[in-house]
């Protein structure tokens, strides 16, 4: 094995996903999930397989925007943070105040 060869996988995973938002919002992300799956199941509503099958069905869900967002949207492809009035307009026009 060369020097510069890893076994690390890439940034964003084997997948590239490219998905971090803030641990808040991985934290409220996971507990809502967690309590309408329960709360589901506990109704009688659905079988208990809902338990694990819908916390794995929110995550495809996810991995799915990624990909959707890469087909709109390639690698070489980024707007400006500002939006399309700041990549037309200088700095100082008053359109873009």
């Amino acid at each position: 094995m060369d020097p510069g060869e890893t076994d690390a996988p890439p940034p964003g995973g084997w997948f590239g996903l490219r998905v971090l938002p803030a641990g808040w919002m991985r934290g409220l992300l996971t507990t809502v999930t967690g309590l309408v799956t329960v709360v589901v199941a506990l109704g009688d509503l659905a079988s208990a397989w809902v338990v694990g099958v819908l916390p794995v069905t929110v995550g495809a869900m996810v991995a799915y925007h990624e990909v959707l967002e890469r087909l709109i949207h390639p690698a070489g492809n980024e707007t400006l943070v500002g939006g399309p009035a700041s990549a037309q307009n200088p700095p100082g026009d008053q359109a873009v105040r």
